[in-house]
């Protein structure tokens, strides 16, 4: 299993571990992609704290989606998956897209982004990277298939008390899916469906300043570093402090500041509702398996080279102006 650490699944193969020809796709996407400030006509102003689940709950009418459970080294399909859920629920509130937040089924898209990276050849395993991701989301590649077609396995649903529920697909289900030539269904008749919801545009973020402008937009964020931790509560917070190393993909869900801390960032992970203990601040608003950044960390880590920091959109492009005053949602900010 690709990655260094023993506990939990990672999967993410970092820069200096790719080939030639794999660093020459990399850099070819990212040069073409471009950086998120280059993007965005102007910045808008930012609240004090966004949590993009306080969008989910409003584009579904009080409810948090679903999070991912991995138990392979699947997490660029996994988290990336909850990036792409975020930003539909962004294209709902901001955007006034008309659509239902469908979640969608994680590992075919995975499947087809470690066909681009690896080549046809691949047989099953874990591993990928962010730009092959990408690469297969688009609907002129392959796109995403929701988990309701009839044709895809249906994972089993954990329940978590009044916590988002999380959803997990078996070990065997992950590896089925993880290139296409053994998937149980031929790629020729999924293809024409998951273009249907393929996703629109990807950007580079390579600041905590472009991070918070794709929140306050209400885009999706994934993250992919050597970065780890192992994080306990410090005044009241959750810190995942930078004090181990996993070769791992997350998303980025959020920020709060005015803490003790400063600004912190909310990070989500793929590996359950307790790897990482309960948050005093997160657990009451549902939210668990996530935990805190604190902002010289992640700074830090967007200055590594190889961290792949990716902003994504399923509506259009990030060229037109996205205005939103975030205490429209009714959120308590207190």
């Amino acid at each position: 299993m690709i990655g260094v650490n023993n506990e939990q699944p990672t999967g993410w193969v970092p820069y200096e571990d790719r080939t030639p020809l794999q660093r020459a796709f990399t850099d070819a996407f990212v040069a073409v992609k471009g950086r998120f400030q280059d993007r965005i006509p102007q910045e808008v102003e930012v609240p004090d704290r966004i949590i993009l689940q306080d969008l989910e709950r409003k584009a579904t009418g009080g409810d948090l989606i679903s999070r991912i459970w991995q138990v392979t080294g699947s997490c660029v399909g996994a988290g990336g998956a909850r990036a792409y859920t975020q930003a539909i629920c962004g294209d709902i509130v901001i955007r006034g897209d008309v659509e239902s937040p469908k979640f969608p089924f994680p590992y075919a898209t995975y499947g087809v982004g470690r066909e681009i990276a690896f080549g046809p050849g691949e047989g099953k395993g874990d591993g990928s990277f962010g730009a092959a991701q990408a690469e297969a989301c688009k609907d002129t590649v392959f796109g995403i298939l929701p988990w309701d077609d009839q044709r895809v396995p249906k994972p089993r649903v954990v329940p978590d008390g009044n916590h988002a529920p999380w959803v997990k697909w078996t070990e065997k289900q992950e590896y089925d899916w993880s290139i296409p030539r053994a998937w149980p269904v031929p790629r020729s008749e999924l293809e024409p469906d998951a273009k249907g919801y393929g996703f629109a545009d990807v950007a580079i973020a390579q600041s905590t300043d472009e991070i918070q402008q794709a929140l306050a937009r209400g885009y999706g964020v994934t993250i992919a570093s050597a970065f780890g931790t192992k994080p306990r509560v410090e005044q009241g917070f959750l810190i995942g402090r930078w004090n181990d190393t996993w070769y791992h993909q997350m998303t980025i869900e959020g920020y709060l500041q005015g803490t003790p801390f400063g600004t912190i960032y909310l990070q989500g992970n793929q590996w359950g509702p307790t790897v990482h203990g309960d948050c005093p601040y997160l657990e009451p608003l549902g939210i668990r398996g996530c935990y805190w950044l604190l902002a010289k960390d992640l700074e830090n880590n967007l200055n590594k080279r190889g961290t792949e920091c990716f902003v994504h959109t399923g509506s259009g492009g990030f060229d037109a102006e996205r205005k939103f005053d975030w205490k429209d949602l009714g959120i308590s900010y207190e």
